[in-house]
């Protein structure tokens, strides 16, 4: 390790961050001077400054009188966080220049004399092999353990001089990655597959970050498509590296058309970012990605700021029901029929019952039928043709349910009775089904919004992106999340460990729903999939109610 690497010419950002007292206080200590700079900190031929790290605040509190510092000493750093684990993750098709790598380095510097705690860095290929395994050779240096694939960047606000050398020796080797059979498209998998194959990756106890940088999108199949998905990605990676805490987590990603990658980091909300290659050079990526990953270290450090639940005196609800010829069973039980409990008059009398804080709600409902957004008012529509004889007899000028009400049970019973084609559009309809003109007055300004999607199929809305359909939906109530819950009744797709196909359960068969889980982990916890093929549909919905619970409060 040598000290001499850390000074650093850090730039002076606005004072609005924690972390910028730590890194200049020990800029202070080891260089003598936060306004100190190098050759390491000077800007190269392409005007990009490669010694990045956290942004400097009021420097009062970290310097001391000539008197105090010489009984006291250098000031005392505190670690921001125990420590930092990178799984770096290269498309074998990029090339990986001298002016990236630098930036790479300056990055990990950056964070290695912030974080205090150790700073490790493990290297994979976007392929479906262990080349992480193959450069021992690289890390011999370092005085590795063996089985130890990582490079340790630095500890202690102290760098190892010979981690750079390391990840150059790693870098070289990438481009030989490439395989025919498994061309650099399964990024997801360079990023899980050590935290599935590695007891020592991630530490238990470190923040850990992903940075994929792919030259396309991450859309290759992968398996057959069963595990390479973005939902899927995000709930393992969550539950995996970073036992369950998001505040632990973060991750970037750097590629062309990545719209998957891209829906993939804005899982992480503040904490993931994307950069798309035709706007951002490859070589300015680590600097504008290092004061986010800096952010994170931060973060989880602090305690999270308590936010007060909304009131939910107002709730609408809206359902996307799947009106198939499949899904005749869930109809019934959706509808109450066939002996099936009422499941909508239960739901809502146990959350006016529960909470009791519900003046009124809204209930309306969609088909899945592309294109047809406008709220149900007649039985079995769209497939048959509205008429008297399929009335619903809702209160004249609404095309939705107002309650409480004394006759919801069979208005919901008749409204719910949709039929459609075999293409489903579930998440699209929702969206739209919000915004469309003639649903006009069905969503409020002050309500909690949930939407109910219920389908035995995946969400077929293949003319759109699943970042647009999140955009969409999040779009429909103001941008605002903490107004949204979505809820997915569908056929489950496992755990990336162990993902599932077709399923079958008390309603028959369904497929699972990998576009809507998607879009669902997007929503940074307001959303969940419920396994259709599990149980009753009135034991989602019992899910359902313990959630709006959690972000609901008694008013008054």
């Amino acid at each position: 390790m040598v000290a001499s690497a850390l000074c650093l010419n850090f730039p002076r950002v606005p004072a609005n961050r924690g972390v910028g007292s730590i890194v200049l206080a020990f800029a202070v200590s080891a260089c003598g001077s936060p306004s100190q700079t190098t050759s390491e900190g000077s800007s190269d031929s392409s005007g990009i400054e490669t010694a990045t790290a956290g942004p400097t605040t009021d420097t009062s509190s970290a310097t001391t009188d000539d008197s105090s510092e010489s009984e006291t000493g250098p000031p005392i750093l505190e670690d921001l966080c125990p420590g930092i684990d990178v799984s770096l993750v290269l498309d074998p098709d990029v090339d990986y220049d001298a002016q990236f790598r630098k930036a790479l380095k300056s990055h990990f510097d950056a964070l290695a004399v912030t974080a205090g705690g150790p700073v490790r860095v493990l290297t994979n290929t976007g392929t479906e092999g262990n080349f992480y395994q193959q450069h021992l050779a690289c890390l011999e240096p370092l005085g590795n353990e063996p089985g130890d694939y990582t490079i340790t960047w630095g500890d202690n606000f102290t760098l190892n001089d010979g981690a750079g050398d390391a990840l150059d020796c790693i870098l070289d080797q990438v481009p030989a990655a490439k395989s025919p059979m498994d061309p650099g498209d399964a990024m997801y998998a360079g990023l899980m597959f050590p935290i599935l194959l590695e007891d020592n990756w991630p530490n238990p106890n470190s923040v850990v970050q992903a940075m994929l940088f792919a030259r396309f999108g991450n859309e290759g199949e992968g398996l057959q498509g069963m595990y390479n998905r973005p939902g899927m990605v995000t709930e393992a990676y969550v539950r995996l590296a970073a036992n369950g805490d998001r505040r632990r987590a973060a991750a970037m990603t750097y590629g062309h058309e990545a719209t998957g990658m891209q829906l993939w980091s804005s899982s992480f909300g503040a904490q993931g970012q994307h950069f798309e290659y035709t706007q951002t050079s490859l070589r300015s990526v680590p600097k504008e990605w290092t004061q986010t990953a800096l952010s994170a270290c931060e973060n989880y450090k602090l305690t999270p700021d308590y936010e007060e639940p909304i009131g939910c005196e107002r709730v609408d609800i809206l359902f996307v029901i799947d009106g198939s010829k499949s899904m005749t069973q869930e109809q019934a039980a959706l509808q109450g029929l066939e002996g099936n409990p009422p499941v909508i008059r239960e739901f809502t009398d146990a959350l006016v019952a529960e909470l009791g804080i519900v003046d009124d709600y809204h209930v309306g409902v969609v088909s899945t039928e592309p294109g047809v957004t406008h709220m149900h008012t007649h039985r079995d529509y769209p497939e048959v043709p509205e008429s008297p004889e399929t009335d619903c007899a809702l209160p004249s000028g609404k095309r939705w349910i107002v309650g409480p009400s004394d006759t919801l049970e069979q208005d919901f019973a008749c409204i719910a009775a949709t039929k459609s084609g075999t293409q489903e559009t579930p998440l699209d309809n929702a969206a739209l089904a919000l915004t469309d003109p003639e649903n006009a007055g069905f969503l409020r300004d002050d309500s909690l919004v949930i939407v109910v999607i219920v389908t035995d199929e995946d969400s077929n809305d293949f003319q759109k992106t699943r970042l647009t359909l999140r955009n969409q939906l999040v779009d429909a109530v103001g941008g605002d999340l903490q107004r949204l819950y979505v809820l997915g009744i569908a056929g489950g797709q496992g755990i990336y460990e162990a993902p599932t196909s077709i399923c079958n359960g008390p309603y028959g068969e369904a497929v699972p729903a990998r576009r809507l889980a998607d879009v669902s982990f997007s929503l940074l916890g307001r959303s969940e999939v419920q396994n259709i093929c599990d149980g009753s549909i009135a034991v989602a919905f019992e899910k359902l109610l313990g959630s709006i619970e959690s972000i609901c409060i008694p008013v008054g």
